[in-house]
């Protein structure tokens, strides 16, 4: 049965990955102090402007525009957010889809030729998706065709040499924009009026020769956007779906098949899990399915003709086109959470990262066995944690969903959607990261600080000590010519000779005086050796 229920409507296929592996090695670093920020996000709105083989998407802006029409959008996700999607020409196209051809024998129907987009994000992602119409297939063909594209099944005719997978074609889909871009990001201290805190232009290097590791590599989401569903050319509504077909939507959205004397069938599920899926339906209307997974979605919008769908604070009145303009921003707000649980997991893999290395590095920070390497990984990971926040406040934003959605029914669709992607579980990871690594740089400062006080304490001790040193060795050189000169001072009365007779008192007592003046001033010599260090601390406390 489930080979007999065939769809009509559009697939698209959304790959998200780092940029990064498009950049060249040397110019990582500088790119990363741009991620997130003002400048770099003005540049791909206003700034980037490829060379003629990928354009401006025809659509995507208005699309937009009507999402936030139809009240499902905030205006400040499409100006935060939202950036130009670029689509390549005619020629690169057919070289695309001639690539993923070769996934099929040569005897089996290809479906509508994939149409193919590309889109980059402020925290330095890019996205790229896959769309082809669909008309009148089989759900399992459908499910067939894409572990095709992915390698999952091999074909009979083609050789392996000549196979590209869905993933690889993605990236290549990049390193094309790349080279359209002249090899460069060239980004301008002043745009569109603006001046930002440069003086000269920053120059990023681009590479179409991305790293090269094995694939699959990278997030993907699948989303079925149907207006049509049929069994022997019958329409079925969405009760008959979620009451007799619940398994081969489920089969759908896992993308999994069973292969057995040449017929594919989907695997035969738990009840339990089924009904789960189907528990969970947002679809608002009755005609209407809208279920999520973390891997898929599926959205079944039937036309509801000649009916006129009016729409609460929307301004597009009589629009024939409001009801699908209005799902395929559902399925666009879908693309952007989905894109936002790769960004979130990427700034938890590099707190992670960098967290690893702070046992090693507390070890030696408490023993005071710090290399130069070691001092400059501190530093790195202190210079990396303060480039989180051109990140992080822009996505923890996002991560309200009534922040940049308005709708209730928006809301709730995108709420389910981060919490089957565990987006709120990354963002407390990431929180915790953040935590531990601020604690250890407030530690190696504390002991830092501790170190550089101790060391000027001794410093201090020794100047002091050296000092008293040289006045007790200048007063011991000095004592016997202050003696003698003393005599001869013209303020130096000796005592008159009918006191010594009167006193008694010997003549030597004329310079008594003097040695008690000598030994004063060694007794003072020592004390500083004692006292000056202790003033010091005394000041330094204060």
């Amino acid at each position: 049965m489930s080979a007999e229920l065939k769809a009509n409507g559009r697939l698209s296929t959304t790959f998200i990955m780092s940029l990064h592996r498009f950049i060249a090695c040397k110019h990582r670093p500088l790119f990363a102090q741009l991620q997130g920020s003002d400048l770099y996000a003005t540049f791909l709105r206003e700034g980037l402007k490829p060379n003629g083989r990928f354009h401006p998407h025809p659509t995507e802006d208005t699309l937009q525009e009507q999402g936030h029409a139809l009240s499902i959008f905030r205006r400040r996700l499409l100006n935060s957010y939202f950036f130009p999607t670029y689509v390549p020409d005619a020629a690169l196209c057919a070289s695309f889809n001639a690539a993923l051809r070769a996934n099929l024998n040569d005897d089996e129907p290809w479906p509508n030729a994939w149409t193919f987009s590309l889109r980059l994000t402020r925290t330095g992602q890019v996205i790229v998706k896959m769309e082809w119409d669909v008309q009148d297939m089989a759900l399992t063909d459908i499910t067939r065709i894409l572990l095709c594209l992915q390698g999952a099944i091999a074909p009979t005719t083609a050789a392996s040499s000549q196979r590209v997978t869905q993933w690889q074609v993605a990236m290549d889909i990049v390193a094309a924009f790349t080279e359209d871009c002249n090899s460069a990001f060239v980004i301008s201290p002043e745009q569109n009026g603006r001046f930002f805190n440069r003086i000269k232009p920053i120059h990023i290097a681009l590479s179409k020769k991305h790293d090269p590791e094995p694939l699959p590599l990278h997030d993907r989401h699948l989303t079925f956007l149907f207006d049509q569903l049929t069994l022997n050319g019958r329409s079925l509504t969405a009760d008959e779906l979620r009451h007799s077909f619940a398994p081969q939507l489920f089969g759908l959205l896992q993308n999994t098949l069973l292969a057995e004397n040449g017929r594919y069938t989907y695997p035969p599920f738990k009840t339990e899990t089924v009904a789960e899926l189907i528990q969970h339906d947002h679809a608002n209307w009755q005609h209407e399915l809208c279920l999520l997974t973390a891997e898929a979605s599926l959205l079944y919008t039937p036309s509801l003709e000649p009916a006129t769908i009016h729409f609460d604070g929307s301004h597009l009145i009589d629009h024939p086109d409001a009801y699908q303009h209005y799902w395929q921003s559902i399925a666009r707000g879908i693309e952007f959470v989905v894109t936002l649980k790769s960004e979130v997991q990427t700034l938890e893999r590099l707190t992670t990262g960098q967290l690893a290395q702070v046992a090693d590095l507390a070890a030696k920070v408490t023993d005071g066995n710090l290399s130069r390497t070691d001092t400059q990984t501190i530093l790195d990971t202190a210079q990396n944690v303060g480039l989180l926040f051109h990140m992080l406040p822009q996505m923890r934003d996002a991560l309200v969903p009534s922040s940049v959605f308005r709708t209730t029914h928006a809301i709730q669709i995108f709420d389910r959607c981060m919490a089957l992607l565990g987006i709120h579980d990354i963002e407390r990871h990431i929180e915790t990261n953040v935590q531990e690594l601020n604690a250890f740089l407030g530690y190696y400062n504390g002991l830092q600080l501790q170190y550089d006080a101790k060391k000027t304490n001794r410093t201090v001790l020794i100047l002091t000590i050296v000092f008293s040193m040289l006045t007790l060795l200048f007063s011991f050189v000095t004592i016997p010519s202050f003696f003698q000169d003393g005599v001869g001072l013209t303020w130096f009365k000796p005592l008159p000779k009918h006191t010594e007779a009167v006193l008694n008192v010997p003549p030597a007592i004329d310079m008594l005086w003097f040695s008690i003046l000598a030994l004063a001033i060694i007794l003072v010599s020592l004390v500083l050796v004692f006292i000056l260090p202790r003033l010091y601390n005394l000041y330094r406390d204060r």
